[in-house]
């Protein structure tokens, strides 16, 4: 009905409200249209339309992007909240505070944009804190801000991972000496047993001196080695 009623209004030369803007954004939000409401957002935009034209703004004595809520409902504010965390270019790349109020001017004086807003930051995993003093504020960090963090976490894994790498080696490289020495040890049990068989043909004449004294070479090279 909303959007017959603006291409209405259009077809009689007539602009569309603000007000109108937000039917529009706000029926497409709560149908689960999220794409939709964006695209009505932006058209307000476009058209100059407060508060959807002038929400987004840069505090330069805070130095922070602000995103002030004030004037639209519920809906609408998750809206724009997504937009800019989406598609503006300065909450993607600065420190972003959402401006929600603390409800003074609804009907029953409650809150009613932050905790929708809370909801949604919750929702899609977006860290954010009540700025001190002031319980009309949300204060977030954009994923650029947190990169420093991000760095870091990388750097410290990949020490990690080098560190175990380097403990594999040495670990392997041990094995490997442990698994020669074993074998080492087996040689010389094995040349002795042939030494043994070797003296007692010896002492029947099947062999010679020189038989054994290579046996008795080859067992002293082994042993070397198994040290």
């Amino acid at each position: 009905e909303a959007v017959a009623e603006v291409e209405e209004m259009e077809a009689s030369g007539v602009d569309p409200t603000a007000v109108t803007m937000q039917a529009l954004i706000d029926g497409f939000a709560l149908n689960g249209d999220r794409l939709g409401a964006m695209r009505w957002l932006w058209e307000a935009r476009t058209r100059g339309l407060a508060p959807f034209s002038t929400y987004m703004h840069r505090d330069s004595a805070e130095g922070v992007i602000k995103a002030d809520l004030h004037g639209m409902s519920a809906p609408s504010a998750v809206v724009a909240v997504e937009f800019a965390l989406s598609f503006e270019p300065r909450a993607l790349h600065d420190k972003l505070v959402v401006v929600t109020g603390q409800g003074h001017h609804s009907q029953h004086k409650r809150a009613v944009l932050k905790p929708a807003i809370e909801g949604f930051l919750s929702s899609e995993g977006i860290k954010f804190a009540s700025t001190v003093g002031n319980e009309g504020r949300l204060e977030l960090v954009s994923d650029s801000a947190m990169l420093p963090s991000l760095v870091f976490c990388c750097v410290l894994l990949g020490i990690m991972w080098l560190i175990g790498v380097l403990m594999a080696r040495d670990w392997l490289e041990r094995v490997r000496e442990m698994n020669l020495h074993l074998a080492h040890r087996r040689n010389v049990e094995r040349l002795r047993e042939e030494l043994k068989r070797g003296l007692t043909q010896h002492a029947g004449g099947r062999r010679s001196m020189a038989e054994l004294a290579v046996l008795v070479e080859a067992i002293e090279r082994e042993w070397q080695g198994a040290e």
